[in-house]
This record gives structure tokens, sequence and C-alpha cells, in this order.
């Protein structure tokens, strides 16, 4: 059977824009630095481009429940090499009887080569889910982490070869974008005040009452926010997922807030993941308690707040150069400072808020260019 394609994984497809991104991004980045076309994202939907080509290895018809999945191992086994690339995806154990397992399995045969760019490791529940972790990853061919604690994490793993100190591939956006031409939004006279919400520990199977703290709260500092008649606030749904959405939550805000409809817009979840970026980057700062709402402001240079209801939020904070001034930890800030930090931020004209931002900038090209992963890809 004749292997063919590059195929990249990930969470595609579940109506995330911080996951959608990472297809769009690997697609660019395989013609613009691999020189190579012939790929195609494990998913059947997902981002959607006018300006970059999106191929999907699974079709969109779903013939009979169970069929994306069964195309899945398919495509997996006729395909000569998986990159896993982008987000958080490598902390547990999967089924049995999984696409993602099955790939493990196929590498660990030598049927496959598998590699990952742009990935977290962790964080693992237990001792035998870091063990399963790092016994996949002793054969991948090779590994470029987006944070310095999952880079510290790989080098303990004792790897078969060398792991890399990427960043999260979101920060190859501006390159993407620079030529891009996008819809623009009508001017206001308003501060453009972006806020990305959602929940977490419902979704953890921990307990719920640090979620209800942290999003009373978070319905403080808004509420106080609101009372500048300067500032206009854009609600992004990053997350449409049926089960772990933003739109509830987000829509349950607005109400409470009682927001005239002059004062606020919604800019629901969309396939074209660049025009989201595009949006925020017209905002003059960010609110988010989802990661990669603040990391899409970073990567447009605009300031952001980010709620750490996460270690990983923490970790990329530290690696981007967010001094402690502009640290809220998990709404542990009180109120009063929080809506100070905003305004502030509203009227900051400094281009110096992410110190180690050019540092992530020349890191991010490492997913692509570094010498291991070219060594491996130019032979496709």
């Amino acid at each position: 059977m004749k292997k063919d394609k590059i195929i990249f994984a990930g969470y595609y497809g579940a109506k995330n824009t911080g996951d959608d991104m990472f297809g769009v991004i690997a697609s660019w980045g395989a013609v613009h630095y691999w020189n190579n076309s012939n790929i195609a994202l494990l998913s059947h939907i997902g981002s959607s481009s006018d300006s970059i080509s999106i191929n999907f290895a699974l079709s969109k018809t779903k013939y009979f429940r169970g069929y994306h999945t069964l195309q899945s191992f398919y495509k997996i086994f006729k395909t000569k090499y998986i990159v896993l690339a982008g987000g958080s995806i490598l902390h547990s154990r999967h089924k049995r009887i999984s696409p993602r397992s099955f790939m493990f399995y196929l590498s660990k045969l030598k049927i496959i080569k598998i590699g990952a760019i742009g990935v977290s490791l962790g964080p693992f529940s237990s001792e035998k889910e870091y063990k399963y972790i790092n016994d996949v990853l002793k054969e991948f061919k090779f590994l470029v982490v987006r944070d310095r604690t999952s880079y510290e994490i790989a080098l303990r793993m004792n790897l078969p070869y060398k792991p890399v100190l990427g960043a999260d591939l979101a920060f190859l956006l501006p390159q993407i974008m620079k030529n891009i031409e996008f819809k623009k939004s009508p001017k206001t006279t308003k501060k453009l005040l972006g806020i990305s919400l959602c929940h977490y520990e419902r979704y953890a199977s921990k307990s719920l009452e640090n979620e209800q703290r942290r999003e009373n709260k978070i319905f403080k500092v808004l509420n106080k926010l609101k009372n500048n008649q300067d500032i206009k606030f854009r609600f992004f749904i990053i997350n449409n997922n049926t089960g772990s959405g933003d739109e509830k939550l987000t829509n349950y805000m607005i109400k409470s807030l009682q927001l005239t409809q002059n004062r606020y817009e919604i800019i629901s979840y969309n396939t074209d993941t660049l025009q989201t970026v595009n949006y925020i980057g017209e905002c003059d700062a960010m609110f988010s308690v989802r990661l990669h709402g603040a990391i899409f402001a970073a990567s447009q240079n605009i300031p952001s707040l980010l709620v750490e209801y996460h270690n990983k939020c923490t970790d990329y904070l530290d690696d981007i150069g967010v001094s402690k001034e502009w640290r809220i930890g998990d709404m542990e800030s009180i109120v009063e400072e929080v809506v100070s930090k905003i305004h502030l931020l509203l009227n900051m004209k400094s281009n110096n808020f992410y110190v180690k931002r050019n540092n992530l900038l020349l890191a991010v090209k490492k997913n692509f260019l570094d010498k291991r992963v070219l060594e491996e890809i130019i032979e496709i």
C-alpha cells in the first residue's frame, strides 16, 4: 500500500478557535517551511481560510455512527508521518481503541513515524500517566514543546533524542497575517476591551466552589468597569463546543451585567480563525480566562490580563515575560486592583508589555525549522 501525506493530529474540529488555529498554522507551515502541500488534518471539519489551503483527511459526510473513527484508523495506517501539532495533548492515556492510541501503537511497531510540534506535556494526574506518556514519547522522532515547564519535564524523561524548546504555534500569526486583508469593524470612540470567559472546574471534575468564586469576582470587575462610559466590551466565543463551550456563560454574564446594546458586542465562534484573531487585534486590551484569548492578544501585541486558573496559564505568562505587576492569579487580587489594572492597560502606550515576546517570535520557528525536524520531514 502506498503511504503518502503528512497528517497533522490534534483537537481539530471541536469548534474551539484555539485548537482550530493549530490546524491553520500547521497547514501554512508545511507549505512555507517544508515546501510540502501534501498534508491534511486528521479531522472532517475545522478552520477555513481564503488565504491558506486547508485539507481534511476525513470526509465531511458521516455515513454511520463511528464512521469518522474508522476512517481515522485507515488514514493513520495509510500515512507515512503523523505530526501532533499544537496544544495540551500529551498528559494521559487515551482509550485503548482510539485513533490516538492506534497511532502510538503503529509508531511502536515502526509502521509509521510520529513527531510533535508546539505541544505541552502534563500535568499528569498520576505517576502511571507520566510513565505512559514517557514510553509513548520514546517512540517519537522529534518533540518541540511550547513552554519551559514542558521542556524541563521532557529533559527528565531521558528520551532517545533531544527535545526542543519552541513556542506556542500562535506566535507565527504575525508573520502569517501581515499580508492578508481583513474585514474591519466600524470605528468607535470608546476604548475596546476584549473579554474571553470560560468555566473550568466543572469540566475537570473538580469542586465548583472555586469556579463560582472566580466568576463572581469577574462579574464584580466587569460591573465596576461598565460605570466607565468610555469602555465598550467585546466578548469572544473562543470555544463553541456543545459540551464545554463559552456561549452560555458569556450570555449569562451579559444579562447579569444588564448591559445596553451600545455597550457591548459579541464575536461569535468563527471557523475563519484568522479573522477572529484580527478582531482581538482591534481591541485596546484583553481580559481573558481562556489561555488562547490571551495568547492571541499577545500575538497581536495587545496587552492583556490572564486569569491563572491553571498552571499552563502561569507557565505561559512566565515564558512571555509578563511582570508580577500585571498578574492577577486565579482572580485572587482584590476587585479594585483588577479594575485599576484594566483601566491602565486600556490607555497603555508602551509596546514593551510582553518583555520576552520577541524571544517567542523567534523560538516558534523551531517547530518547523529545528534541524532534527527538517532531517525527518525532508525525506518525505
